[in-house]
């Protein structure tokens, strides 16, 4: 078993997983809004809605799970390993919509303070994203 569902044994979040990953909008939200799936779901590895979207380039599946409720607490794991997530990707967009859609920059996210995350990439440019915008090493 590969692919995104592998982080999932129930069939519905397998589902989920597979229409977040491919871009299905539909399905994403009849399965969020039936009460099929919930939007805050986390499987194996931290991994959750939000991180499947970031790492099969599924904008438009990003915004519609930040809709629909599946960053829930700005500072809990979901929001912290979507920002891990987002400040290793090579995309500024998954970092500046989930600060934008609430998520905390002073997180946790891949086991390390996601301030320290955005400093062992190397990239100046996120670096100073996240302290432009309030993230403190503390």
């Amino acid at each position: 078993m590969s692919g995104p569902d592998m982080y999932f044994d129930d069939p519905a979040d397998r589902q989920m997983a597979k229409a977040v990953a491919s871009g299905n909008i539909a399905e994403i939200e009849q399965l969020i809004s039936g009460g099929t799936v919930n939007p805050q779901k986390t499987g194996r590895d931290a991994t959750n809605w939000l991180v499947i979207a970031i790492l099969a380039n599924q904008k438009q599946s990003l915004n519609r799970l930040l809709e629909l409720g599946a960053l829930g607490d700005p500072k809990g794991k979901n929001a912290g390993q979507a920002l891990f997530t987002a400040t290793i990707s090579d995309d500024d967009y998954w970092l500046k919509r989930l600060y934008e859609a609430g998520a905390d920059l002073n997180n946790y996210g891949g086991g390390d303070l996601l301030l320290v995350t955005a400093m062992d990439t190397g990239n100046p440019k996120r670096l100073d994203y996240y302290l432009a915008n309030g993230a403190d090493i503390n």
